[in-house]
């Protein structure tokens, strides 16, 4: 016997309000964690409507399943999941993409930097379109498809990039990480690992210092060389004041600067030629701030690794002598 609607409706607030203020928590906990300090508000909201959206299933999903056992109206959970995938489906092809663009631009005004975002993004859907169209073309002139079936080819398209999109997400978190925690087990094993993980990190930390401190040289050659009077003196101030202290970058790769000169142009008398450098150095910086994060991680579980080795090794795990202590 079906439940009464109003009685189901209690129960799908009573569950539907806590459930959506659950996600909310989570996902800003989430980003309270692992967000940079330098991150900013836009940024952050992005992220936030992103997460939200992504574990908004959560709640959902049960929802829509008891309505269906019970055959009870569905029209509000109808509504909310096309709000769901017609909002994911904005953010995912449109705003995230133009937004990506916009923060990574080197340009020196906002509506400079929203123009460069439309116009790679226009570059990069229009390479898709023309790819689309000369693909249609073919299949219609061959006699494979005809233009009735197109819509029906789209549809058939589109799902099998979801499915095969599902499938390999589901590959990383049904297969891979079981079998990360897996090897993990194997004392001898894990330390193995853990060493070549950090020598990966290591190298890859080495080059993205090389290059930010190739670039951290052009910002301050052109400060040096740059006219006091020049018309984008104002645009090298810029540069300057995101400029990290080159001294922070003295010491292991001061060979560096022997071969710095012969790599990269100090020009200054095309704004684009500044905001190219903005925009390398934003890029460098973001990367070596990543790379000496991960760095640090692969460190950390090094020590652990050699710990929980040395610890089996000397007298079982169950030695509290060999443990690791924060002291």
């Amino acid at each position: 016997r079906s439940l009464p609607t109003t009685g189901f409706a209690m129960g799908e607030a009573s569950y539907g309000v806590p459930a959506i203020v659950a996600v909310t928590l989570v996902t800003a906990y989430m980003l309270h964690y692992f967000a940079a300090s330098e991150c900013d508000l836009a940024v952050r909201f992005m992220v936030m409507v992103s997460w939200t959206l992504s574990l908004s299933i959560v709640a959902l999903v049960p929802a829509d399943v008891a309505a269906t056992m019970y055959d009870e109206d569905t029209s509000s959970l109808s509504t909310l999941w096309d709000l769901s995938y017609w909002i994911t489906f904005t953010l995912t092809w449109f705003v995230l993409p133009f937004h990506q663009i916009f923060e990574d631009a080197g340009d020196f005004s906002a509506l400079a930097r929203a123009a460069t975002s439309l116009r790679e993004n226009g570059i990069f859907y229009g390479v898709i379109v023309f790819i689309l169209l000369v693909g249609a073309i073919l299949l219609t002139s061959y006699g494979a498809m005809t233009s009735e079936s197109m819509a029906t080819f789209a549809l058939a398209s589109s799902t099998i990039f979801g499915i095969c999109a599902g499938i390999f997400a589901l590959g990383f978190g049904l297969v891979d990480v079981p079998k990360i925690i897996w090897r993990r087990a194997n004392i001898a094993k894990r330390q193995a690992e853990a060493y070549r993980r950090l020598g990966v990190a290591s190298r890859a930390l080495e080059d993205a210092f090389v290059g930010l401190r190739k670039v951290i040289k052009a910002s301050e050659t052109t400060q040096e060389v740059i006219p006091r009077h020049h018309v984008f003196k104002w645009a090298m101030a810029v540069i300057q004041r995101e400029t990290p202290e080159s001294s922070v970058f003295h010491g292991a790769f001061d060979k560096v600067d022997d071969d710095v000169d012969g790599q990269l142009d100090y020009d200054y008398d095309e704004l684009s030629d500044l905001v190219s450098l903005r925009r390398e150095l934003g890029r460098r910086v973001r990367v070596y701030r990543r790379t000496a994060a991960q760095y640090a991680v692969a460190v950390e579980n090094a020590i652990e690794a050699e710990a929980v080795f040395n610890c089996g090794v000397a007298g079982g795990l169950g030695d509290r002598g060999c443990l690791m202590t924060e002291d």
